[in-house]
């Protein structure tokens, strides 16, 4: 009972919430989309409300979301499975800024991590923990990666956010989930026209620039810190993307194609 009225399905219909068909049929694209990120409890909770809206839109219109939800497509990697009480501690720490400490397995070997969590991140299948740590020895902002994150605590003790703590006000580029400690100009020669189209299509650095070339492709030119990304997606493109700035990516980049 609310204000007068009786909610008797899990599926009514609100007319101030869904105003045009084309907004249920987005909800249940949404929904679909959410799929990339299955296997988290954040999924559990979202997914809910995206199916309740797109049910509500009626059979006999023009535009209809099952007929729809099928020819529209969201592909990416599958995501990894998340424990639910490692993913609840974490919302409670992140909620009240508390101090956190963890195990954590790499390469072997297991250590014990404290940190002040500042964000969940999802990326490419993966979900990661982004935070200052405050282990003497590694003191800064670093990454965790949530599936091989164990026996976490949440501290007494508190933090108070910095109003530079996202990821995003430190990362310069889009090639991936990286933050290096050095900043780069890079300047690329696309060789292949379709290669170079491609690129364009993507704002891969803030300044990026293309510069057209009389025999097809382009210079691409941009800076960002995100070194060892980049030089993957160089060597993704193969003959057809060669490094010209900074040297170090020219020298790397000759070292992994003689291998």
């Amino acid at each position: 009972f609310k204000k007068g009225y009786y909610y008797t399905s899990p599926t009514f219909r609100i007319p101030g919430m869904l105003t045009t068909e084309r907004q249920i049929i987005s909800a249940q694209l949404m929904a679909n989309l959410l799929n990339m990120i299955k296997g988290s409890p954040v999924y559990t909770q979202a997914i809910e409300v995206f199916t309740t809206l797109s049910t509500n839109i009626e059979q006999d219109t023009k535009l209809n979301a099952k007929k729809l939800s099928n020819r529209i497509m969201f592909l990416g990697m599958n995501p990894v499975d998340i424990d639910n009480e490692i993913w609840s501690k974490l919302e409670d720490a992140m909620s009240k800024n508390c101090y956190i400490t963890f195990d954590y397995e790499r390469k072997g070997n297991t250590f014990k991590v404290t940190m002040a969590p500042y964000q969940l991140i999802y990326y490419n299948g993966m979900w990661t923990l982004y935070g200052y740590r405050t282990d003497p020895d590694y003191k800064g902002n670093r990454f965790f990666n949530l599936p091989v994150i164990k026996n976490i605590e949440l501290l007494k003790d508190t933090f108070s956010l910095p109003e530079t703590f996202s990821y995003e006000q430190h990362a310069i580029g889009n090639f991936g989930r990286h933050i290096g400690e050095e900043t780069f100009k890079f300047k690329l020669k696309i060789t292949a026209p379709w290669v170079a189209e491609y690129a364009q299509t993507y704002t891969w650095a803030p300044d990026q620039r293309f510069e057209k070339l009389d025999e097809g492709g382009a210079i691409m030119t941009f800076t960002s810190n995100q070194y060892y990304p980049i030089l993957d997606w160089v060597l993704e493109k193969g003959q057809y993307c060669i490094p010209i700035e900074p040297e170090q990516l020219v020298n790397d980049w000759k070292g992994n194609i003689r291998k």
